[in-house]
């Protein structure tokens, strides 16, 4: 967790399990951001935030997630299947609850 600014910070989150923690296993963890970040505020401020916004980044925090993917290249592959970029939402529940899959 980093500062940003003035009632803005920067949240960095890494699964670090791997399928040897779980016998093989694949489990799935979720992260509630919203909670975290209004449990957060209340611990600084001894209140809750009237307003909160919590946006995907790219790694350094410079941009939104949807702007990078719109800039990034498309450059021309030999094989025939596409990996495809897994967002951590099983239930679509948009920036409140992210899962990671270990």
């Amino acid at each position: 967790m980093q500062p940003m600014g003035r009632d803005s910070i920067l949240l960095r989150i890494s699964n670090i399990r791997d399928t040897f923690d779980s016998n093989g296993e694949v489990l799935f963890s979720q992260v509630k951001l919203r909670e975290l970040a209004e449990g957060l505020y209340l611990i600084a401020n001894n209140e809750k935030p009237k307003h909160m916004e919590i946006t995907e980044t790219s790694l350094s925090g410079n941009q939104k997630y949807s702007t990078m993917e719109n800039k990034k290249p498309s450059w021309p592959i030999q094989e025939s299947h596409r990996v495809e970029r897994r967002l951590g939402l099983s239930n679509d529940q948009g920036t409140d609850v992210i899962e990671l899959q270990q």
